[in-house]
């Protein structure tokens, strides 16, 4: 016999990133469909399908303020990298050279990962501010255009050198780790899922 609560994944995804104003409604919908026998598999079709729906609706609804999240984000983006490889320079560990014995060498990256984590915090963070109550599809808005230009540079590197879509972040998974704290620094992980007033 199947657990009657809807697959908790597909039901995190949705309370998460759901960007329709009545997600809280959506979801109430579909974890009773599910309750009255649809499978798992269907679960998970409408969630994912939710959320692609009310991203959409909610970027073409407000096309200008999504522009203006992008421009924003890539903006503060380009800034925190500036400022993070000029610490670097400055203390003249960009390539990690011989100035450091390895001990300082292994703390002086861990500093700059640190630093470039908090910079994608900090933009998460000045996102979810600047465009509240919408401010779920435009971080997301912003986030797709940074995974979009990660796969570019990933399809058209002719070489094997490590992958660099920003410059405090190396390698795929780096981009991706900063992809994660953007969405933590915009409180997307903390939200409830329940529905938004929008004035």
């Amino acid at each position: 016999m199947r657990a009657s609560e809807p697959p908790k994944p597909a039901l995190w995804l949705l309370k998460h990133f759901g960007c329709s104003p009545n997600n809280a409604a959506i979801i109430g919908d579909l974890d009773e469909r599910y309750r009255d026998g649809r499978s798992r598999a269907w679960y998970w079709k409408q969630a994912c399908k939710a959320i692609a729906i009310s991203f959409a609706q909610e970027v073409s609804g407000h096309k200008r303020r999504a522009i203006f999240a992008v421009v924003v984000g890539w903006s503060l983006l380009l800034l925190e990298g500036f400022l993070v490889l000029s610490i670097a320079r400055s203390l003249n560990i960009e390539g990690l050279g011989i100035a450091y014995p390895n001990a300082w060498r292994t703390i002086l990256l861990a500093l700059f990962i640190a630093a470039s984590c908090l910079g994608w915090v900090g933009i998460g963070w000045a996102l979810k501010r600047l465009f509240r109550p919408f401010e779920k599809p435009m971080v997301l808005s912003f986030a797709v255009t940074v995974v979009a230009a990660v796969m570019l540079i990933a399809f058209t590197a002719r070489s094997r050198a490590p992958l660099i879509a920003h410059p405090s972040l190396i390698g795929l998974g780096g981009n991706l780790a900063g992809l994660i704290f953007l969405l933590i620094g915009a409180g997307l992980f903390g939200e409830s899922g329940t529905d938004r007033v929008r004035g």
